[in-house]
């Protein structure tokens, strides 16, 4: 999907007229439990009807808004994140417009995405080692990555997973392995290990090898996979609710992770021994007719890593 580029105005009139037949037509319509939230149903209704000004990849300004219907803008600021967090508009950058992204809301459930970007590598001082990035067809029969990550997506307990997975079945994707070490001692020990397969074919799936070859090439092992779809044209994702299990790291995965560091410059040996370690997956998303961007599985050394993580609803999840 490529709507262009949206127009630098806003006029508040599109709103206004939109607002007064919404409530012409919907007088007897559902009730809300906020002036946000009427708001929001409001440029829900707008855009899915086609009203004029609100297609995809038109823009909603907040200021624009609340002139146009007589409301403050702090109501209208919350009506549109209401959207945000459904999919509908992106804001592309702190302070500029939003843009509409898709006609229908793309995340039913706005409870399974995270609110806010959560990385290890922006909180933490520990180095991060990634390996080489390597292209593989999603509809290979042979591969044992592809098997593996066919495998994880189905196992996910994850609802936004599953139906993003089943975009996942032909196309390229990258692939890349990182070591999270923690310093100290005769060698650093590696504390988490993650393979992650990204969405991206054709010309952004070479840039975004090149990139990460240009960072080994440097040194630079504190690594943002935020930072690194950022670069690769997406910049506003989120993740989905992670799904914390047990787990042993399956063999294909250890030449990678020499990739990453040699035995003589880490000690990985936790994450080859065959023995059960912590694990978590987690699929990032973006507003998109097909919203998965990126599926993770880590392996976690417990002993050397803890993480505290604030405002956390838990799930459990019967088998």
């Amino acid at each position: 999907m490529n709507p262009g580029r949206p127009p630098s105005n806003d006029p508040p009139l599109k709103y206004a007229d939109a607002w007064e037949l919404f409530l012409l037509s919907h007088t007897e319509g559902q009730r809300h439990s906020s002036t946000a939230q009427r708001v929001a149903g409001f440029l829900e209704w707008a855009i899915a009807d086609g009203q004029p000004g609100f297609a995809v990849g038109d823009i909603i300004a907040v200021g624009a808004l609340a002139e146009g219907i007589g409301r403050s803008r702090n109501t209208a600021a919350k009506a549109i994140e209401k959207l945000a967090r459904r999919g509908m508009v992106v804001q592309e950058r702190a302070k500029s417009p939003y843009r509409i992204v898709s006609a229908m809301p793309v995340f039913a459930d706005v409870g399974a995405i995270a609110d806010e970007q959560i990385s290890l590598t922006l909180k933490m001082e520990s180095a991060s080692r990634v390996s080489p990035v390597r292209a593989m067809d999603l509809g290979s029969a042979t591969d044992p990555y592809v098997a593996f990550l066919r495998a994880e997506v189905t196992a996910s307990g994850d609802q936004l997973v599953h139906r993003a997975g089943l975009h996942w079945d032909r196309g390229e994707v990258q692939c890349f392995q990182r070591l999270r070490t923690l310093e100290g001692g005769p060698h650093p020990m590696a504390c988490l290990a993650e393979i992650t397969w990204v969405r991206l074919d054709g010309l952004a799936g070479a840039g975004f090898r090149t990139r990460i070859a240009r960072l080994r090439d440097q040194g630079v092992t504190r690594i943002s996979l935020y930072a690194l779809l950022e670069q690769a044209g997406m910049p506003d994702v989120r993740a989905g609710r992670s799904q914390v299990t047990v787990g042993v790291p399956p063999g294909l995965l250890a030449p990678a992770w020499a990739a990453c560091a040699d035995p003589g410059v880490a000690d990985y040996a936790a994450f080859t021994g065959g023995g059960p370690l912590v694990k978590w997956t987690y699929g990032l998303f973006r507003p998109d007719p097909q919203p998965m961007v990126s599926f993770s599985v880590c392996y976690v050394r417990t002993d050397l890593l803890g993480v505290f993580i604030r405002s956390l609803d838990v799930e459990r999840l019967d088998r």
